[in-house]
């Protein structure tokens, strides 16, 4: 059986991160979840957002 690899992930740009709403980590699409709302977790990598919220905007319910 051949030894699992551990997957890499190649980090976007930031500007390009922050424009288009990719994960800072692996560069997936999905770190908004609306117009002004983090997601919970990257969809590829699972990166937790919620280190990265500084407590501006909106409550969450």
């Amino acid at each position: 059986m051949p030894p699992e690899r551990a997957e890499t992930f190649v980090a976007p740009d930031p500007v390009a991160a922050a424009v288009k709403g990719l994960c800072p980590r692996c560069g997936a699409p999905g770190l908004f979840r609306g117009w002004l709302d983090f997601a919970a977790k990257c969809p590829r990598c699972k990166l937790d957002y919620s280190a990265f919220n500084v407590g501006e905007g909106r409550p969450r319910s």
